[in-house]
């Protein structure tokens, strides 16, 4: 599947035929201590300024997000590529669809933190690297959950430490629990 052929198509979770091609995928890319309870995302969705966006390629499912919309920034609280269609430039197209989307407005997501002897060290690095080839740049904040531990990350011009260590204490400590 050439990825230039056509563009990628974004489908609102609602909207989506196989939701399980969705929640499937979400299980399979975070481990358990990295997600967020299953209800508990879709309450958020339903009641909360977030989004759930889908993407395909034609009919292929190629992967998802997950967005917090805030007054100071976006949120990218989850984001994965199905393992089928890695590596072919999917991923760089829908990183590029939501800091664009959002016209300017910064975009922030909490990577594993890279440093030696971390559980899986190369993916790690690999991941780093993939956002900071994306334009990424670390704010040089981490943070621990539910024993992992998180760099932050940011794409845009606006970077406010201080509102992103409220929202962490806000809406993600409380939801990840």
């Amino acid at each position: 599947m050439d990825m230039n052929e056509t563009n990628l198509t974004i489908v609102d979770y609602r909207d989506v035929e196989k939701k399980g091609e969705v929640k499937r995928l979400y299980r399979k890319a975070f481990p358990r201590e990295e997600r967020a309870p299953w209800l508990r995302l879709m309450r958020a969705y339903n009641e909360w300024d977030c989004a759930i966006e889908a993407y395909y390629h034609g009919k292929t499912f190629i992967g998802f997000t997950v967005e917090l919309e805030r007054t100071e920034f976006i949120y990218l609280f989850f984001f994965a590529v199905s393992r089928r269609v890695r590596g072919k430039g999917y991923g760089k197209k829908i990183l590029r669809s939501v800091t664009e989307g959002f016209r300017g407005k910064t975009v922030v997501i909490d990577i594993e933190a890279v440093y030696d002897g971390a559980p899986n060290l190369k993916e790690r690095e690999k991941r780093k690297s993939f956002y900071l080839s994306q334009g990424f740049i670390s704010s040089g904040l981490e943070f621990i959950v539910r024993g992992v531990k998180y760099e932050t990350m940011y794409f845009g011009e606006d970077f406010s430490a201080d509102a992103y260590r409220k929202f962490i204490e806000e809406r993600v400590l409380q939801f990840k629990a």
